[in-house]
């Protein structure tokens, strides 16, 4: 935390075990982390899924909120990962109420590696699914650029994906000197 107060919110279901944490709050070398609770699921190419992580966000929603109102507590900035996408919209409406900085971690190209299973669906339900994806992240890419202050990725080509038909204006404060990249 190297003297700042760090707080890491985030899910009580582990990804990858497919199981829940017991604990809800632990405390490891000046570093607060809160588990916040989702139903969870099995599959990862699951409604299920889509239906854990945006009860996900609206209960990281309102525990921000009570944060904020209840306990005080103040951010000088938020780093949201993608592709919690609903969660980084909840978290972009929470920094512009209370005049907090946003950044968005890029750490996966969604909705768009959703594309490549379109290509076994019949024609023409392929092409409009494809089209349907598309348009969603685009429309989705252009409101973080308008809600965050800058964005991290973990390479040079999730940039170059992120700001693809984004028009300049919108990112424009995006562009910052170094970039940091955490792969």
């Amino acid at each position: 935390s190297l003297g700042h107060k760090v707080l890491v919110v985030t899910s009580k279901f582990r990804h990858f075990s497919k199981k829940h944490r017991n604990s809800s709050y632990y405390f490891e070398n000046g570093v607060k982390y809160y588990f916040i609770n989702e139903t969870g699921y099995k599959g990862n190419r699951s409604f299920k899924r889509f239906l854990s992580h945006f009860i996900f966000s609206i209960n990281t929603f309102i525990f921000l909120l009570k944060l904020r109102i209840f306990q005080k507590y103040s951010f000088d900035a938020i780093i949201n990962t993608l592709p919690l996408v609903f969660l980084s919209f909840l978290v972009g409406i929470y920094t512009k109420l209370f005049s907090f900085k946003l950044f968005i971690d890029l750490q996966d190209k969604w909705p768009d590696i959703f594309i490549i299973y379109t290509r076994n669906l019949p024609f023409p339900f392929n092409k409009f699914l494809k089209q349907l994806i598309l348009y969603t992240s685009i429309i989705m890419r252009r409101n973080l650029c308008k809600l965050s202050d800058g964005t991290i990725s973990i390479s040079e080509e999730y940039f170059k994906w992120y700001f693809s038909n984004v028009p300049i204006y919108l990112y424009r404060h995006h562009i910052l000197r170094e970039k940091l990249y955490l792969g």
